[in-house]
């Protein structure tokens, strides 16, 4: 039985640790996203929702620093992409006539 809470706590580390390195990649998610799609809301959408993408990741905690933030730009990117794909056309047009 002690086996099973210390393996619970290993994975509670494990999870707690990969929550405090994405968090450390919520800013520059948020500034790419932003960068891409110039709204406040629809950037912090991306930003999360690639963020997640990242946290379902295998092995995101083997990673190297440099492959981490690649995966969080090209998740940004992608989300941001379909933000942007999703938008209604009225509401990106208005400005252009």
């Amino acid at each position: 039985m002690r086996a099973d809470f210390h393996g619970a706590g290993d994975a509670r580390a494990r999870k707690e640790q990969a929550i405090r390195l994405l968090r450390s990649y919520e800013l520059e998610a948020y500034r790419i996203a932003h960068y891409m799609l110039q709204d406040e809301r629809e950037a912090f959408a991306a930003a999360a929702q690639a963020l997640l993408a990242v946290a379902g990741f295998p092995g995101l905690l083997a990673l190297t620093e440099e492959e981490r933030q690649a995966a969080v730009k090209r998740a940004v990117l992608r989300e941001s992409l379909q933000v942007a794909r999703d938008r209604p056309r009225s509401s990106h047009m208005e400005g252009s006539e």
